[in-house]
């Protein structure tokens, strides 16, 4: 009896040990093999009066979603590993495809001078299993504003017909991974009389890729008196900044002239300058 006692007490004292070793693994998350990720989109960097878009893509390894508001948890559990993260939004006349983005071009070969508003982030995204995670996507404005302003001066004020301008160097494609801008094209312009008397034109471009961009202007005048002008100009030095600081808008501008010359006069355009943004006046 007494070593029957004994086996039984053995029994217990192995059983006890045995579950004690065993303990129940605890996790952080329902999801404890993957991680999941909360993505939040800072549009701060946008230009002033321009709206943040309605929505964007976020691109996650192989994982694509479309996305609405400033923070959105991701419909989807990563495997653990370093994806590479790419977020843009759709902009009008323009395409994106393995990382680049593409202006389109126009039916007659140039490219569209006023496509949409276009902001993108790349990066990088290291999941570990059971966690949840949040990350931060700065948009960055891909597309700048140009504006060239032609204020028409003392006898050419009433005489001005038409002014249009073709604008060389213009990047049609932007590397959204590490910026680079490729396949160079032109645009074709068309410039507006503004209520002051100016002409205005407008165009928005991903950048240069020329560092010498070429433009030309033809300027027609009522009556086909004087006789159309065209005129050449070399804008490096003037843009030559203008691939940075996209969310800021960049204006040009020239006086159009009655100069003197020994048979008379000639109508003729100023170089260009840099003006105030809005009213097309030399700084």
């Amino acid at each position: 009896m007494i070593r029957n006692k004994k086996i039984t007490t053995s029994i217990f004292i192995a059983l006890l040990l045995f579950f004690s070793c065993v303990k129940e693994e605890i996790y952080d998350t329902a999801h404890p093999d993957k991680g999941q990720i909360t993505l939040v989109t800072d549009w701060s960097k946008k230009g002033e009066g321009i709206a943040a878009p309605e929505s964007y893509t976020a691109q996650i390894g192989d994982y694509a979603v479309v996305l609405k508001g400033d923070h959105s948890a991701l419909p989807h559990l990563f495997t653990p590993e370093t994806y590479r993260m790419l977020v843009y939004n759709p902009a009008e006349k323009i395409s994106v495809k393995d990382e680049t983005a593409t202006v389109e071009t126009t039916t007659n070969g140039y490219m569209e001078s006023l496509p949409g508003w276009f902001f993108s982030h790349a990066g990088e995204v290291t999941v570990e299993k059971d966690r949840d995670y949040t990350f931060t996507a700065t948009m960055q404005q891909q597309v700048r504003e140009l504006n060239l302003w032609i204020e028409p001066t003392g006898g050419t004020v009433n005489k001005v017909g038409s002014v249009t301008a073709e604008l060389s160097g213009g990047a049609q494609q932007l590397n959204l991974r590490d910026g680079t801008l490729r396949v160079e094209k032109n645009i074709s312009l068309t410039f507006a009389k503004q209520p002051d008397g100016k002409y205005k034109a407008t165009a928005r471009l991903l950048g240069f890729v020329s560092a010498m961009p070429k433009l030309t202007v033809k300027i027609a005048f009522a009556g086909g008196s004087p006789s159309e002008i065209t005129q050449d100009y070399d804008l490096g030095n003037q843009l030559k900044t203008f691939n940075v600081e996209k969310n800021k808008p960049f204006s040009l501008g020239a006086q159009l002239m009655e100069m003197p010359t020994a048979a008379g006069f000639i109508i003729t355009l100023t170089d260009w300058k840099t003006v105030k943004e809005g009213n097309g006046i030399a700084d």
